[in-house]
């Protein structure tokens, strides 16, 4: 198995690239979710209404998801390790920046530059575990970045509740800020940008890519991006909404759904990634592979929704949950790895597909949907479909056929081989 491959042999090359992504995703999400954790100690001492700070969390999304999108090209542009370096530093001072924060203004100056250098990290990984990867690897490698990005934002609690507790909520972000600094360290020592080249080789200019022939490879992968982020924002933020509305029943209280919610995310990322990577090395067929584990993972998700019980019964609630999560991120995991499996000589392009597909589904929110309509079962109906027709899409994946080059015609490999064999 890869992850004990990994495991085994944690100073070796590749899993020292592996582990330094899923440290970055994992900084990524301490840095995303402390200023949410904070939140008391920044009202109250900035003297400012909820509103405003709305404000700065949504200048961090705004960043985010911009560089979800961006972070790619970038990546494609100035290669993996400059670009991750540069994000890396930037993430660690406006980390360190937002415990100094004492207006409004200064406190969305640095959120906003945080959500620029942190959305880049997994669009970027994509770019730096390209090179190192081999298919047979790649699911175990992008769960541990999303794995670590959704663990961040555990281990963000305990450290601000420790940070207050000592006397002020600040302490934790220079806290933050340093242990960015110590992985910009490591990463500037450790990170390679391809087997055998030297500490700071970037890639080979490439033949320019056929727009057209990548617009049509990319477009089921960017769809279903959406739908997976659409059905992540109808798990976090319709359900929620809707249960208060309709039966009175608030799961945020619920210690048993919120540990639940915060885990089934990270398991769900790692046992995607394994079980397409056992699909691999048992089959060889890289296609059935990457489209078996998001279209299981979708039909999951819709299922688990469909089976969700009304009323109270809080134990009920936290599973089925807990289930629909876990499908989502199997599946988005595997949504990354086939931008790695199509992305050939531009794995920031199909990277930035995937990102497109990301930001519309956040910006089309089942919640904003519920606002909308001023109905709040609507989301429902329209979202169990949408994840139903994502699984049956997810087997129309061609994670076989690399992005072309203009001067080189896309050749689909023989389904029954992968791309390392």
């Amino acid at each position: 198995m890869a992850a004990l491959t990994f495991l085994t042999r944690p100073l070796s090359r590749r899993g020292r690239v592996v582990v330094l992504l899923g440290l970055a995703g994992l900084w990524a999400g301490l840095d995303r979710d402390g200023l949410v954790d904070a939140v008391g100690g920044v009202r109250d001492f900035l003297r400012m209404p909820n509103d405003d700070l709305e404000i700065a969390f949504g200048a961090f999304g705004f960043g985010f998801y911009l560089a979800l999108i961006g972070g790619g090209p970038l990546a494609q542009w100035l290669g993996a390790r400059r670009t991750l370096l540069i994000c890396g530093i930037t993430a660690a001072a406006a980390t360190t920046l937002t415990g100094f924060a004492w207006s409004l203004t200064a406190l969305m100056l640095f959120r906003l530059t945080l959500g620029l250098a942190a959305g880049a990290i997994v669009p970027a990984s994509v770019v730096a575990l390209l090179a190192w990867i081999p298919p047979p690897e790649r699911g175990w490698a992008q769960g541990m970045v999303q794995a670590g990005l959704a663990a961040g934002g555990i281990l963000a609690w305990p450290i601000v509740t420790l940070a207050e507790a000592s006397g002020s909520w600040r302490a934790a972000f220079p806290l933050f800020g340093l242990l960015g600094a110590a992985w910009v360290m490591a990463w500037f020592t450790w990170f390679e940008s391809r087997p055998n080249a030297g500490f700071g080789a970037e890639e080979m200019t490439q033949p320019p890519l056929s727009k057209r022939a990548a617009l049509g490879i990319m477009a089921l992968p960017c769809g279903l991006a959406f739908a997976q982020s659409w059905g992540m924002e109808l798990c976090r933020r319709w359900l929620p909404r809707f249960l208060i509305d309709y039966w009175h029943f608030d799961i945020k209280l619920s210690p048993t759904v919120t540990a639940i919610g915060v885990i089934a995310p990270i398991l769900g990322c790692l046992a995607g990634g394994l079980a397409a990577d056992m699909s691999i090395r048992h089959s060889g067929n890289i296609r059935s592979a990457h489209q078996l584990t998001p279209g299981v993972g979708f039909f999951l998700a819709a299922f688990s929704l469909l089976m969700m019980p009304i009323g109270e019964n809080e134990m009920a609630i936290a599973l089925w949950l807990g289930l629909a999560l876990f499908g989502l991120s199997a599946a988005g995991v595997l949504i990354w790895v086939v931008a790695m499996d199509v992305g050939g000589a531009y794995p920031g392009i199909a990277a930035a597909f995937i990102g497109v597909g990301i930001t519309i589904g956040r910006l089309l929110s089942p919640y904003y949907l519920g606002q909308l309509t001023g109905m709040w079962q609507v989301p429902f109906f329209v979202g169990v479909p949408v994840l139903v027709f994502a699984g049956f899409f997810s087997f129309w994946l061609r994670p076989h056929v690399e992005l072309p080059l203009k001067s080189v015609a896309a050749q689909p490999m023989p389904e029954g081989q992968s791309e390392g064999g």
